[in-house]
């Protein structure tokens, strides 16, 4: 009786054809996008130690960078513990309603955010702000200040949203919620900044004399990945459809 021929190595199986190649790298890429596009990082200081911040000195926290900008080259600001009623709010009038950590940015100082990451794009969703006067027995305009983010594209052009800081109807002034609108919110920017001014019967100005001070807290902010990501992956997408549609019926 003859030997049986010995069949293939491994009968059964098909070789992975450019169709399935590509559609395993197109889930690889989607892996790799898709994370970027949805993760958020929250920015809420509680990690972070209550401390003077001075001009361009810089704070850490979930992958973003943020740095203290002093109008005149000095102090900046501060991190504020909300709940052990720090010092410098027995002079001014700090806002209520956070017993956690914020940031104060104090004397017409801003604060600039990125990502650690180098060239990562991101963009802001929501925050919480107040206003914090400069006397805190003053009682308060339900106007109080204006609170201005300007994001600064990879190209250097700049857009910008404002935000009013209301007072409360006895005049005290209390953390609010904050959403970003669009455009600005689908935007990606290499960098965002923010500052403040004081308004007085209506009027909101800067006036130059340390009254714009704002408090900072829950900033919740994602990463955006670079539009030629999306280029890639939409060719790869398009691609991967086109040899679909031509795949004969098995």
């Amino acid at each position: 009786m003859a030997d049986a021929a010995p069949g293939p190595a491994h009968a059964g199986k098909r070789a992975p054809t450019a169709l399935t190649q590509l559609l395993g790298g197109t889930a690889l890429l989607l892996a790799a996008a898709l994370p970027l596009a949805a993760g958020a990082a929250t920015i809420d200081f509680d990690s972070l130690d209550p401390t003077i911040v001075f001009d361009q000195d810089t704070l850490v926290q979930n992958g973003m960078l943020l740095t203290g900008i002093g109008s005149n080259g000095g102090y900046a600001g501060a991190v504020v513990d909300g709940a052990a009623g720090d010092g410098l709010c027995s002079a001014m009038a700090c806002p209520k309603g956070d017993n956690s950590h914020y940031y104060a940015a104090l004397n017409d100082g801003a604060l600039t955010i990125n990502a650690v990451a180098g060239g990562q794009l991101i963009a802001l969703r929501s925050f919480d702000a107040a206003f914090i006067g400069g006397d805190a027995g003053a009682s308060y305009p339900l106007q109080a200040g204006l609170l201005t983010v300007v994001g600064v594209r990879a190209d250097g052009t700049k857009m910008q949203e404002q935000f009013g800081l209301a007072a409360q109807a006895d005049g005290s002034l209390r953390f609010g919620s904050y959403l970003s609108q669009s455009p600005f919110a689908g935007q990606g920017f290499a960098s965002l900044s923010f500052s403040g001014v004081a308004c007085s019967q209506g009027q909101c100005s800067a006036l130059g004399d340390n009254s714009g001070q704002f408090a900072l807290d829950n900033l919740t902010i994602s990463a955006v990945p670079e539009p030629s990501a999306w280029l890639f992956l939409s060719a790869g997408l398009g691609l991967l459809a086109m040899l679909a549609r031509r795949r004969p019926a098995a």
